[in-house]
Order: C-alpha cells, then sequence, then structure tokens
C-alpha cells in the first residue's frame, strides 16, 4: 500500500504523512490491549493532525477543515489509510514475538513469509513470474541495493526493539521521513520542500509526544 502511494505520489507528502504510524499503534493498543490514552499522547495526535495541515495548506487558504478535506481527498491517499491499519497490527504482535525469538531469527522468518505472500499475489493478481523477470532486468541492480537496505534496516530495528524502550527506537527511527522528505524531494523536483520539512518536524514532536 505504501508502494502504491510512493508510486503516484510526492515522496515529501508520503514521508512525512508516515510519521502517522504511532498514533494509530497508540489507537489499536488502547482499543485491543485496554491500553491507556494519556493527555501527552492525545496532544501528540493533535501535533500531528496540525503537521498534516502545515503540509498541505497552501498561501491564501488557511481554512483547516477545508486543509483537511483536501488531503483526505487525494487519490492515493486511502492506500496509506490501510497501510497504517496494518502497521499498527504488525507492530503490536512485533513487540510480542520478539519477547521469544532472537531479531535476526525474526528477520529471517518474517522475510521468508513475505516472499511467499508476494509470489502468491503476483500469481494472482498480476503477471505472475513475468514481472518478476522484467523487474530483474530493467532494475535488477537497484533492487538488490534497496534489498540490502531494507532487511539492514529491518534487522537493526528489531534488535534496537529487543534492547531498549520502544519510547527512543520510534522516534529515532521516524527521524528517516526527515531525509526521505528533504532528499527525496530534492532529487525528484518537488516545490514547496522548506514547508514540507518544518510540517514533517512538527509531526516528529507529535510522534515523540504519543511515544514516550
Amino acid at each position: 500500500m505504501v508502494a502504491k502511494s510512493l508510486r503516484h505520489m510526492n515522496i515529501s507528502v508520503v514521508s512525512p504523512l508516515l510519521n502517522f504510524n504511532p498514533a494509530i499503534v497508540a489507537i489499536l493498543a488502547f482499543l485491543i490491549l485496554g491500553d491507556k490514552l494519556t493527555t501527552i499522547q492525545i496532544s501528540g495526535m493533535v501535533i500531528l493532525m496540525f503537521g498534516a495541515y502545515l503540509l498541505e495548506t497552501k498561501k491564501g487558504n488557511n481554512n483547516f477543515i477545508q486543509t483537511m478535506k483536501k488531503l483526505i481527498a487525494l487519490k492515493y491517499i486511502h492506500y496509506l489509510g490501510i497501510s497504517f491499519v496494518f502497521y499498527g497490527f504488525s507492530s503490536i504482535i512485533d513487540k510480542f514475538v520478539l519477547g521469544f525469538i532472537t531479531p535476526i531469527t525474526y528477520i529471517v522468518v518474517i522475510q521468508f513469509f513475505i516472499a511467499i505472500n508476494f509470489v502468491i499475489m503476483i500469481y494472482l493478481f498480476h503477471n505472475r513470474m513475468i514481472g518478476i523477470k522484467k523487474g530483474i532486468m530493467r532494475a535488477g541492480k537497484w533492487i538488490f541495493i534497496v534489498a540490502i537496505f531494507t532487511t539492514s534496516y529491518r534487522l537493526l530495528q528489531s534488535q534496537a526493539i529487543s534492547m531498549a524502550y520502544i519510547s527512543l527506537v520510534i522516534p529515532i527511527k521516524k527521524l528517516s521521513t526527515i531525509f526521505s522528505t528533504i532528499i527525496g524531494g530534492e532529487m525528484f523536483h518537488e516545490k514547496h520542500l522548506l514547508k514540507k520539512t518544518i510540517a514533517c518536524v512538527v509531526m516528529l514532536v507529535g510522534v515523540y509526544l504519543i511515544i514516550i
């Protein structure tokens, strides 16, 4: 779902919005696990909403409700919304599972089943092995590099979660959204990067309040 959004939306919009993930985790933990939502966490969610408002507001149009409606109406924003829910459930299960197995074992097993899931999806909804072959032929080198980075960050993140407070791990991880917004926005010549970067920083403050 994130990949679909990233393909059709600006990376300088998608990256900051990914900071909503901890808010969804907190809400699901409240609904499923009975965790409490503190005043500080609720304040963090409000700040996240304000950051999203800054992300999409335009000069001469400062109406909060209209701006948020416009953001929600974006064609591919719904993919991100669905991904937030999936991320929330998987994060809750991550913390539970990592109490029983080592991070390296977890990554190996989870990557294996992710591969199975995607092969099944390709066979059911796409062009089977033809798409895989074309992808490797056209961008095999970049796919290999992305695979190394993705596996490495997931391993390091799992190791960190197993060793430290999640209130420290997640905000540090979310700093990556600033780099994605600035570097990705510059690479793809996206507009209003300063405003989007400020919005991303504001949203990171909200993330910190939710996690802490």
